[in-house]
């Protein structure tokens, strides 16, 4: 049972809204643009397997695509939820569209989803994350104090964010804790086809929106086009100026972008 980071379910909040955090992240990464969506929707943030305060998967059950898809769709039924509308970034964007492949999505907003890189791209993005798990994992204790310096903010993460000094520095710190302590990265980083994930999407039937921000610098913006011709219908949509991780870059525009997505329902 997946732990669930924020839910909302006040009788004035309109439909369903599922937010999916990525690889190494919990569902605190969505905070800066909670109060926005909840002003339209009722939002269910869950921490994925092995991530956040969720447990992993049990025993026998590969932390792969359809495993994670598979624990998602258990809270969702739990929640009443036969369908919602669907947001996710990265590793969660690549979820969020395969819950629209199983028709449990009303509409998909797929923020730097992935799996539609080339094989060199896909070992840059292994890489980048071993080094940021090292880091995070080797400055953990100091990371509270470390965070409290934009200029600081901006060495950490500048490969996730284009705009690290606008991080909240106590937000900053529960990231990279969580980074440190995901108990399944490194057995979900290994049992996704990172390469191959993204097959399979030419039969989702609902609205879908792909959101990549123009200085992502773990997914290449180059790989959005390749999604977007993939699933029929998909949009493409380019965040100008913003990172890997553009909820802390720009919380106004990314809100804008899911709930323009939630409108073509």
């Amino acid at each position: 049972m997946l732990h669930v980071y924020h839910t909302g379910r006040k009788e004035t909040q309109g439909e369903p809204l599922l937010l999916i955090h990525a690889l190494g992240a919990y569902g605190g990464i969505w905070e800066p643009v909670l109060p926005l969506l909840e002003s339209r929707h009722e939002v269910l943030v869950p921490d994925l397997p092995g991530f956040g305060k969720s447990p992993p998967l049990p025993n026998g059950v590969a932390p792969d695509v359809h495993g994670l898809a598979d624990a998602l769709e258990v809270t969702m039924n739990q929640a009443g939820l036969s369908t919602a509308h669907v947001a996710g970034h990265s590793l969660g964007g690549l979820l969020a569209l395969e819950l629209g492949r199983r028709g449990r999505a009303r509409t998909v907003c797929a923020i730097s989803p992935a799996g539609k890189g080339q094989l060199w791209e896909y070992a840059y993005a292994l890489l980048v994350v071993g080094l940021l798990r090292f880091g995070a994992r080797g400055l953990y204790r100091l990371m509270p104090v470390l965070t409290r310096s934009a200029a600081l903010r901006m060495l950490m993460f500048w490969l996730v964010a284009s705009r690290p000094w606008r991080m909240d520095p106590e937000l900053a710190t529960a990231l990279a804790h969580a980074y440190a302590d995901a108990e399944a990265f490194y057995k979900t980083l290994l049992a996704v086809d990172w390469r191959h994930a993204g097959e399979g999407f030419a039969d989702i039937a609902c609205p879908v929106v792909i959101g990549w921000g123009s200085r992502d610098r773990l997914l290449l913006p180059r790989q959005g086009p390749p999604y977007a011709k993939a699933i029929p219908g998909a949009r493409l949509v380019r965040l100008r100026g913003l990172g890997h991780a553009p909820m802390t870059d720009d919380p106004l525009e990314v809100a804008d972008l899911i709930l323009r997505t939630t409108q073509l329902a």
